[in-house]
């Protein structure tokens, strides 16, 4: 049997859904790179809206005087590890989360453009690649 997963994700926030498992809900947390060092926060979880998983988390780096000059990145949940409920450990060093192209919400194709980007910083078999392979 085959199953087809979606690459219309919806962000959590507005999708008026709930997680499968509400502790994966990373929204809030402090997002650490590999070494500790504190790239960011979780601001959004980018869900699948027929199986409500997540599949990227949205992180907003730090921005510099007042705040100004913060940027979203896009972090496939697979990189994401160690979570302690105030902040997640991203598998990454924070000048190479902070070298991958910014996040912009849109739609369609260069939405999912993104997407694919975002799995292929981090080294993943992107979601919709692995879990369609035969059993």
């Amino acid at each position: 049997m085959s199953m087809t997963f979606t690459r219309d994700l919806d962000p959590l926030t507005h999708s008026g859904l709930e997680l499968e498992d509400p502790a994966k809900d990373l929204r809030g947390r402090e997002a650490l790179d590999r070494d500790g060092g504190s790239v960011g926060t979780v601001t959004e979880l980018l869900i699948d809206p027929t199986l409500r998983i997540p599949r990227l988390a949205v992180v907003e780096s730090s921005g510099g005087l007042l705040g100004m000059g913060k940027k979203q990145h896009l972090v496939p949940f697979e990189a994401i590890g160690q979570d302690d409920g105030k902040q997640v450990r991203i598998s990454r060093r924070k000048d190479e989360i902070l070298a991958e192209p910014e996040y912009h919400a849109t739609e369609g194709e260069e939405e999912e453009l993104q997407y694919a980007q975002a799995y292929q910083a981090y080294g993943i078999r992107p979601y919709w690649e692995a879990e369609n392979q035969p059993l």
